[in-house]
C-alpha cells in the first residue's frame, strides 16, 4: 500500500493491471487501457493477469 501526492494513470502497456483504493471498488486495466490514480489515496497496484504486466505511470506534478 502507497500513495501519491500527485495524481496521474496507470496504463498497460502489456498484461493485466488491478488498482486497489481504500473506499472504491477495483479498477482494471487490460493491455492498452489506462486508469486513474487520484492523490492522496492509499493504493496499490497488482499485475492481475496470467502473464508479467508492462505499464507505464504517467503523473503531472507541479514545475520544479
Amino acid at each position: 500500500m502507497h500513495r501519491h501526492d500527485y495524481g496521474g494513470a496507470t496504463c498497460a502497456l502489456d498484461g493485466k493491471m488491478t488498482l486497489y483504493r481504500e473506499g472504491a471498488a477495483p479498477k482494471h486495466a487490460a493491455t492498452h487501457e489506462c486508469y486513474y490514480m487520484p492523490a492522496n489515496n492509499v493504493m496499490a497496484g497488482v499485475d492481475a493477469g496470467t502473464v508479467n504486466a508492462a505499464m507505464l505511470d504517467i503523473f503531472q506534478v507541479p514545475e520544479g
